[in-house]
């Protein structure tokens, strides 16, 4: 039971703080699209999804949650930085970098036995490209940011813990 309470203290600041705030503002009609298309409307949103994720990765420490949810966001905040920094410049892919953060984390985390998760990238790179949401260099260039954070993060924040 008290793992399905910290997924879902996890999932509260990770996703359902910063996506009912895209949800209410596109309803709203203050954003021209739910999946954030144009760059320009996106930092608003980093913002509160690193807000929202340092705030989770403090309740988390502090409520002595398992040490990997806590790295989790402390590697949410880290590639929210980054790529709002890169994304006042140019359009990185986040839906590349987000699904390469989670797979690699499950490589880092589990072991080198379960590389095949990697594979599930593939989709996801596909779907962006073939829907012409990114170009090849926007989706290889989230994809390489968010596997070099999150490899580093987790490997460095986790080492004593194996």
């Amino acid at each position: 039971m008290k793992a399905i309470e910290w997924t879902l203290l996890t999932l509260i600041f990770s996703t359902l703080i910063p996506f009912t705030a895209i949800y209410y503002s596109w309803r709203r009609g203050w954003i021209s699209s739910f999946h954030l298309d144009k760059r320009e409307e996106r930092w608003k949103f980093f913002v509160i999804s690193i807000l929202s994720a340092m705030t989770g990765a403090i309740v988390l420490y502090e409520l002595n949650a398992p040490r990997v949810l806590t790295v989790a966001m402390v590697n949410y905040v880290i590639l929210g930085l980054v790529m709002m920094t890169i994304t006042f410049f140019w359009k990185i892919s986040l839906h590349a970098s987000s699904i390469t953060a989670f797979m690699v984390a499950v490589v880092v985390v589990f072991g080198t036995q379960y590389w095949w998760a990697l594979l599930f990238i593939l989709p996801v790179l596909w779907a962006r490209y073939y829907l012409k949401k990114h170009t090849a260099m926007q989706l290889i260039a989230g994809t390489f940011v968010s596997c070099v954070i999150t490899f580093f993060t987790f490997s460095y924040f986790l080492k004593s813990v194996k």
